[in-house]
Order: C-alpha cells, then sequence, then structure tokens
C-alpha cells in the first residue's frame, strides 16, 4: 500500500501545485489500482479496509500462497526473474520447462518469469539471456490465479467515482474501460490472473493522444 499512498500525494502535487490534468491514464500492474485511487476513482480508505480482511489477497495471492499449493508448488519454491530479451526469446527459451510461466513483458526487451526456484535456477545456468532475480515471488499475471476469478472480481468491487474526461486503459487487455463498478472490477481481475504486455498499452495511449492532436 506505500506506492498507492506515495502515487496519490504525487498526483495531489501535480494536480493541486502545477496544475496538471490528466487525459488519459495507464498504470502498470498495481499502478493501474494505484492510479484508480489518486485519482480518487475508489476511496482508498476503503478499499485499504476491504483488501486487508479479504482471504484472497492475504492468504492465496500473498501470505500462505495457497494458489502454489493447489499446482503442486510449495511457497518456498517459487521465484521471479526479470529476464533481458523479447516476448519470442523468453518463450523459446521457457520452452523446456514445464514449472515456469511467463508473466510479464514489460518492455520490448525486457520480460518477467515465475515459477518453481529449481527450474528458475535451471533457466539461469542454461539461458543465454541475462536474468535479474526479484527478491518477492510474483504470482499475479499468471493464470495461477484464474480458480479465484470470482472472489477477486469481488475484493476489486468497489463504488466509484468518475472523473470528468479521463480514460483508463486496462493493463492487461490494452483497451479503454468505462468508470463503472464491474468494469473496474473485470479489468483489475483481468490484470491478476492474465499475462500482461505493458508496452501495448502505453502504445495504445499515446495513439489516443496523438488522434486528439491531428
Amino acid at each position: 500500500f506505500a506506492t498507492t499512498f506515495f502515487q496519490c500525494l504525487m498526483t495531489d502535487l501535480a494536480r493541486n501545485f502545477l496544475g496538471l490534468r490528466p487525459a488519459h491514464v495507464v498504470g502498470f500492474s498495481g499502478g493501474e489500482i494505484n492510479c484508480l485511487s489518486a485519482l480518487d476513482v475508489w476511496n482508498i480508505d476503503k478499499y485499504y479496509d476491504h483488501a486487508c480482511e479479504d482471504r484472497v489477497f492475504s492468504h492465496v495471492a500473498a501470505g500462505q500462497f495457497e494458489c502454489l499449493k493447489k499446482v503442486g508448488i510449495n511457497k518456498p519454491d517459487w521465484g521471479t526473474l526479470l529476464v533481458t530479451g523479447d516476448e519470442d526469446q523468453t518463450r523459446k527459451a521457457l520452452e523446456s520447462f514445464s514449472r515456469l510461466h511467463l508473466l510479464m513483458v514489460n518492455s520490448p526487451t525486457e520480460c518477467m518469469i515465475g515459477g518453481s526456484l529449481e527450474e528458475l535456477l535451471e533457466f539461469e545456468n542454461k539461458s543465454s539471456l541475462h536474468t535479474i532475480r526479484i527478491p518477492i515471488p510474483q504470482v499475479y499475471h499468471s493464470d495461477l490465479l484464474e480458480p479465484w476469478r470470482k472472489e477477486l472480481e469481488h475484493l476489486w468491487s468497489h463504488s466509484v467515482s468518475v472523473p470528468k474526461n479521463v480514460k483508463f486503459y486496462s493493463h492487461a487487455r490494452a483497451k479503454t474501460y468505462p468508470l463503472t463498478q464491474k468494469s473496474v472490477s473485470e479489468a483489475i481481475t483481468n490484470t491478476c490472473v492474465e499475462m500482461v504486455r505493458f508496452v501495448n498499452s502505453g502504445t495504445e495511449a499515446c495513439m489516443a493522444v496523438l488522434r486528439l492532436m491531428r
């Protein structure tokens, strides 16, 4: 939640001291949630209280990582890597690893993968791609959480306040979505349970801005 509060602070400074007003909003992973809070679409206090009481948030996708047990992986046997390679290179390198998942395509030259620590170590040793170990296990952005889709939709279901003349873009689908309680809940859930390509979301938002400038 620290990043959410920080984003709220920086957005407030940008709006009230610099007079900046966003027209297009793209959030990266948890940044999509931060944007909803920072622009007062969600009430951050209610969101915080609801998340702290939610079992999926605290035990399934974090804490005891119950989603891993469902597929036969113990919590300590899970890790995450940044990989310096494009999506095709990364997928090719993953072909011989059954317990590794492509989680995110961060940029045209960087991906994130997660999975069994044993296979991650083997991947690091065998792959020609440069890797960086991420200390926090990452299970979001994969179908590991698909069995909890309905529970996640409940977790992210909050009343919304709609700012004027602002378009939000889905990190998972790279498309705009209306700011309703149901559509926002579905958009954040899609980000949780689907592999995402952030560059597509950024490109779509930039193209929308360019179309307005014509």
